[in-house]
């Protein structure tokens, strides 16, 4: 797992607001590969386009059934965060 992509609610469902690729330890990258690897799907979360990332790997979704929580600096002009940094995962029994 390199980066995480990240959604937030909107009136249609979730819409793709970005990626988060730093904060992480090691054991933390482990430990979130095996929380989402039960929750994979061939579907994509999001309501609309996934946007400004690498696309020379594939992407691989999950049902977003965690709540991550990030710091970021400001909203992009396309309403993703910018210059996110992991924090961990919402609720004291994921972390």
């Amino acid at each position: 797992m390199k980066s995480l992509l990240l959604g937030l609610p909107g009136p249609d469902g979730l819409v793709y607001a970005g990626a988060v690729g730093t904060g992480f330890s090691e054991a933390e990258r482990r430990a979130l590969t095996a929380l989402l690897r039960p929750l994979a799907t061939a579907d994509s979360p999001f309501t609309g386009a996934v946007t400004d990332i690498d696309r020379g790997e594939p992407l691989h979704f999950v049902r977003p059934e965690l709540t991550a929580e990030v710091e970021y600096l400001d909203l992009g002009s396309a309403g993703s965060l910018r210059q996110s940094v992991w924090k961990g995962l919402r609720g004291a029994h994921h972390q």
